[in-house]
């Protein structure tokens, strides 16, 4: 009975058709029908239909029957979901796909900001304390050209130099330099300019001013004096007391002293500071040796007892060498140079000097007379040989009286003609 081909008539067995109770059934005609439309040996009812693209989202392994694939498209930014379907990529969840995403700066302040711009960025700052600005590119231009440190919009150009008369402490780049010219008589004026000295604003500058007296009836009047200076209205003449025109009304030397003494020096009382004769004697200062008022035996006595001496030991006796041998004080330590150009005007300088030619400090090129010539000697008139026309004492001042009368180094019978001219003199102690 479980045959294709059953007969209930049969009386008599005959072959029977079996399905194989897989894909194969028995059909109307006592055959058999084979269920595996596509031959794949599935039989058409166990078939399964699903996509059997491994690269496909929907993928099925148990499909056995060719079903729809749902492939995941990479330009559109999909993958697959996991659950057989497409999903497009966001990872951020912004809306915009992974793919369509522009990364770039959002930084509306920075040089490289990109208003299309999705995805953040790496941004470009520029430095405004750094000297920076953006450029057309997105990046930093650095604006400092001669590389001071100072943005070329913040260089200050003014003089740099602190001798001038414009310098600006401020000034970060070099600029014009002004400066006075002190040979021109100028000065900064304070302003960042120059002004020429003109203190009393008399057109001629400070430099070239003349300071001198300008009144014609003083004495000293010049007419080349562009400034006042002080004018001397004194009364000239000879202001040396030990001079014979001695003027004790002059305040001013005029050059005209007459010094009165003995010319020739061949005698004992020559003076060789006297620039008019006068008195000319052999006659000694004084022969009175024991020093008791009168001139007899016993100054003889004493005078003989130096008689055929010389200098400079004198025999070794002891009060003829202090009398004969004097020393005076060295030149340079009696007479001190005065510079009569400070405080004068630069004409005078040259003019201005000791114009007596006996003087010690006698200046050939002097034409006006400074009034302070030095004439030195004993200027102490109880000594021996005092000298009544030196000023400057030169340490020579003798209280012995010196038996070489003429000076010629030894005492000889010049010498004792000259004493006994003095033979009986009486002197005032």
């Amino acid at each position: 009975m479980t045959a294709c081909n059953y007969d209930a008539a049969a009386t008599d067995a005959g072959d029977c058709v079996y399905a194989d109770g897989n894909c194969e059934v028995c059909n109307a005609e006592g055959g058999v029908d084979v269920l595996d439309a596509d031959g794949d040996g599935v039989c058409d009812g166990d078939e399964v239909v699903g996509c059997q693209d491994m690269a496909a989202c929907n993928y099925d392994a148990a499909a056995t029957d060719a079903g729809d694939c749902i492939y995941a498209d990479a330009g559109a930014c999909e993958v697959c979901d996991g659950n057989g379907g497409v999903m497009v990529q966001d990872a951020d969840g912004d809306g915009v796909s992974d793919c369509d995403e522009i990364v770039g700066c959002q930084d509306e302040t920075a040089c490289n900001y990109d208003a299309t711009a999705t995805d953040a960025g790496d941004c470009v700052i520029a430095d405004a304390d750094a000297c920076e600005i953006c450029n057309a590119e997105g990046g930093v231009d650095v604006l400092d050209a001669d590389g001071d440190g100072v943005c070329d919009g913040d260089e200050v150009t003014g003089c740099q130099d602190m001798t001038s008369c414009n310098y600006d402490p401020a000034a970060t780049d070099a600029g014009d330099c002004i400066y006075a010219d002190a040979g021109a008589c100028e000065i900064c004026d304070g302003n960042g300019g120059v002004e020429v000295q003109d203190a009393d604003g008399d057109g001629v500058t400070d430099c070239d001013e003349i300071e001198g007296c300008q009144d014609p009836m003083a004495c000293d009047y010049n007419a080349d004096a562009t400034d006042a200076g002080s004018c001397d209205f004194s009364c000239y003449g000879c202001t040396y007391a030990s001079a014979e025109n001695f003027n004790a009304g002059a305040t001013m030397d005029d050059g005209s002293c007459e010094f009165a003494g003995c010319l020739d020096p061949d005698y004992t009382n020559y003076n060789p500071y006297a620039t008019t004769g006068g008195g000319c004697t052999y006659m000694p200062v004084s022969g009175d040796f024991n020093g008791d008022g009168v001139v007899q035996n016993q100054d003889l006595l004493d005078f003989l007892l130096a008689y055929g001496q010389s200098g400079p030991e004198w025999g070794g006796v002891e009060w003829i060498a202090a009398a004969c041998e004097i020393v005076p004080v060295p030149f340079e330590d009696l007479y001190t140079a005065v510079d009569y150009c400070e405080g004068d005007a630069p004409e005078y300088c040259a003019e201005l000097g000791c114009t007596y030619a006996t003087a010690l400090n006698y200046d050939p090129a002097a034409t006006i007379e400074s009034g302070d010539c030095q004439w030195t000697g004993c200027t102490d008139s109880a000594a021996y040989n005092f000298n009544p026309l030196a000023n400057l004492d030169d340490s020579t001042c003798t209280y012995d009286i010196c038996p070489d009368y003429n000076g010629d180094g030894q005492v000889q019978a010049q010498d004792l003609l000259i004493f006994l001219l003095a033979w009986g003199q009486e002197y005032d102690n």
